[in-house]
């Protein structure tokens, strides 16, 4: 997914369509709970300006991810859209002027592929469920799952219950506590 300027200005009375299909499975390795990514498939049209490449791109792919209750593999589907301004003069006036779409060309050359990275990357989300999720058991012989306010009322609970239980093993060294009153 790299072009050069002269390349591209020869198309610059039309669009310069492009269609590809691209294997990214190396970003399993440097993006943390992502399982399992399907070969990106990147559409789009490049238009050469006065000042300016413009690029239009359309990913769409398929990410692994475990689930977050269950660790199972979820598949996520992903559809996404994008405009990425390559600036063609190097002299620009835009100096200091922060902008996430514009970018520098790469030695006379238009590189998309760290932008489409990007771009996969920011699709993963936070967090995903499997279907079915919601119905895993919240009991267990000897455990429970329980709520933040659950929390407070057992901490109070226990408080109170170890100060009126007192373990029998110890009853000896509680009679020489009251002694000492």
């Amino acid at each position: 997914m790299k072009w050069s300027i002269t390349q591209l200005k020869k198309n610059q009375n039309e669009p310069f369509t492009f269609d590809k299909e691209i294997d990214m499975n190396y970003l399993t390795e440097r993006v943390d709970e992502l399982i399992d990514i399907s070969p990106i498939k990147v559409t789009g049209d490049v238009q050469v300006r006065m000042h300016d490449i413009i690029v239009n791109l359309d990913i769409t792919g398929v990410l692994t991810l475990p689930c977050a209750r269950t660790l199972k593999p979820v598949e996520l589907p992903f559809d996404t859209t994008s405009t990425e301004i390559f600036e063609l003069d190097e002299s620009s006036d835009r100096e200091g002027v922060y902008d996430e779409a514009r970018h520098k060309l790469d030695g006379g050359m238009v590189n998309l592929l760290p932008i489409i990275e990007e771009l996969v990357i920011l699709e993963k989300p936070m967090q995903v469920f499997s279907e079915g999720s919601e119905d895993i058991s919240l009991a267990g012989n000897g455990w429970e799952v329980i709520g933040e306010d659950q929390v407070e009322s057992t901490d109070n609970s226990d408080e109170e219950s170890s100060e009126k239980k007192v373990d029998p093993r110890l009853q000896k060294l509680q009679q020489l506590f009251d002694d000492n009153k």
